[in-house]
């Protein structure tokens, strides 16, 4: 994913999901401790859409939705409705099967 996802440079403001490079590490500042965000939530910020049929312009067949993996694992159902929780390993793919998933990311120190 791109660096620079959820800055609004003409109006000096950063949302509260957004990525700071292209590593594909999705920060979160919030004012509460108790704000709970979802995978969902970063593609509507990145205005990217995220559904079972649908990955962006790609479109996918029922029998082959949009695939997401976190650490690892398989996630069924609705793939925006992943939680975002720290160093937590998300992969998402067009056809199932056919891209490998990354074996796991090496988190930077601080993160």
């Amino acid at each position: 994913m791109p660096a620079g996802v959820g800055f609004d440079a003409r109006g000096r403001l950063i949302a509260a999901l957004y990525t700071s490079d292209a590593s594909g590490i999705i920060h979160v500042d919030s004012d509460s401790d108790g704000s709970v965000f979802t995978l969902g939530q970063f593609f509507d910020e990145w205005q990217v859409t995220l559904t079972p049929e649908y990955l962006g312009g790609l479109r996918t067949s029922r029998h082959d939705p949009v695939g997401v993996y976190v650490n690892g694992a398989r996630v069924d159902g609705q793939p925006g409705s992943v939680m975002l929780t720290p160093h937590q390993e998300i992969a998402v793919t067009y056809r199932p099967g056919t891209a490998a998933v990354p074996p796991g990311y090496a988190f930077p120190a601080g993160t």
